[in-house]
Formats: structure tokens, C-alpha cells, sequence
């Protein structure tokens, strides 16, 4: 799984997709942002169009850092994403 790391505010973020095939399957995936680990982690998801024939994996390697983190921004809470299946146990944002 292709993984990447940004960072924003001085605080290191890990980007990867999200692994789960939803019923958008062919027009977008999920990337996972995650700032920390274990309990204390805080996780955000975003969707994401791939384009190119490359597939998902190069596409998201494809992607500069400013547009991570624009898709940083516009990302939602781990709580209400179901690639991350609804997970409240990370702290919010």
C-alpha cells in the first residue's frame, strides 16, 4: 500500500488509502490521514479521484504535498467515515 507522509504545522501526517472498496469504487477512494498512533492518534478521511492509468497507488504518489494538504483541509473526522468504520476511539481534531 503506498504511504507518504506531509507535513503541516510542524506536525508529521501519514497518507495512505484506505484499503476498503466502497460502492464508489471507480471514481474515488478514501485517503486516511493520521497524525500519532495507537489510541492517541488522530485520523481524517478524504475522497480522492485518481486519474491517470496508473492506478490508485500512483496516483496519490503522484500528488504534490500542497495538494495533500488541501485535502488535509477539506477532510472529515474518522467518526464519520465509513472506511474507517465509524471510529471514535481517535481523539477529534
Amino acid at each position: 500500500m503506498a504511504r507518504r507522509t506531509i507535513e503541516v504545522e510542524s506536525e508529521c501526517w501519514a497518507v495512505y488509502l484506505s484499503g476498503r472498496v466502497n460502492s464508489y469504487s471507480r471514481d474515488q477512494l478514501a485517503v486516511v490521514f493520521e497524525l500519532g498512533s495507537g489510541e492517541n492518534a488522530i485520523k481524517r478521511v478524504c475522497r480522492f479521484r485518481p486519474t491517470g492509468k496508473g492506478g490508485a497507488a500512483a496516483a496519490l504518489q503522484a500528488l504534490s504535498d500542497a495538494s495533500l494538504r488541501d485535502m488535509l483541509q477539506a477532510s472529515q473526522p474518522a467518526w464519520t467515515s465509513p472506511e474507517l468504520n465509524y471510529d471514535r476511539s481517535t481523539r477529534p481534531a
